[in-house]
């Protein structure tokens, strides 16, 4: 089975993660001013929060594109090495540090990339550490913006006013949307790899494993069962690429006999 990848669900999000670093810059730039030759500390090197695994972490990306504007980089993370091969595959491995005192002291701008409990518990530490620190810019939702108080606070999903009932509605609705999206591709990958690789019952795998074996993860990985997707209109207009290709697309449904 080929697939478009712009009717992928897994395909748009892989592609959207792979664009987040950019975004988040410009939202910095915004938000902070020009960063050329500013001292910044990008805080939390790995993919997810209490972690070290470092493949795909957009703290990587961009610590190579505030390097291009002519930012003095600096990356920390208790979980993650020097002799990371990520981080020397992408030429920051000097860049980096386990060092918090030595990595927050001379910077200017703190960037919190990884929700890590070192971050968050231990924030009035570093805080006290970060003496010539004036911004904090949060790309991971781990303080509250008083926290950073008396320095400049700015964020990811930090908007100036409540969210109206109706996008909190579609936002939840879309997000249920690419779950099931995401099964029904998953579900309609295991029947191809069944089809492919495994003549007898006895050696294919089934959506349930796939589930109990996805639900082993650490981090807390839930995969929701296969069905279609439904959306209801919501009254705010707000529908992402990564919703409207789950609810649009090929997997909308599951593949026949799915389970």
């Amino acid at each position: 089975m080929r697939v478009p990848r712009d009717r992928s669900v897994v395909v748009t999000a892989r592609c959207l993660n792979d664009e987040a670093p950019r975004q988040v810059l410009a939202q910095m730039e915004h938000a902070l001013g020009p960063l050329n030759g500013r001292a910044v500390v990008l805080l939390g090197a790995a993919y997810r929060a209490n972690a070290g695994e470092t493949r795909h972490s957009p703290a990587l990306v961009l610590a190579r594109l505030l390097l291009g504007l002519g930012a003095r980089v600096t990356l920390h993370d208790p979980h993650v090495y020097p002799t990371d091969p990520e981080l020397r595959r992408a030429g920051l491995a000097e860049l980096f540090t386990r060092d918090l005192a030595g990595a927050v002291a001379p910077a200017e701008v703190l960037v919190l990339c990884a929700a890590h409990r070192d971050y968050h518990d231990g924030r009035a530490a570093l805080l006290a550490l970060a003496r010539r620190a004036t911004q904090v810019f949060d790309a991971c939702n781990a303080w509250q913006p008083g926290d950073a108080a008396p320095r400049q606070y700015a964020g990811i999903g930090r908007g100036t006013r409540t969210p109206s009932a109706e996008l909190v509605a579609d936002v939840v609705a879309g997000f249920r949307a690419v779950e099931r999206g995401m099964a029904n591709e998953v579900a309609a990958l295991v029947a191809v790899l069944n089809a492919r690789y495994a003549p007898t019952p006895a050696e294919q795998a089934s959506i349930p494993e796939v589930r109990r074996l996805a639900a082993t993860c650490p981090t807390g990985c839930v995969l929701v069962e296969p069905g279609e997707v439904t959306l209801p209109e919501g009254g705010s207009g707000f529908r992402s690429a990564l919703v409207s290709c789950s609810a649009g697309g090929i997997f909308s449904r599951p593949p026949t006999g799915a389970g």
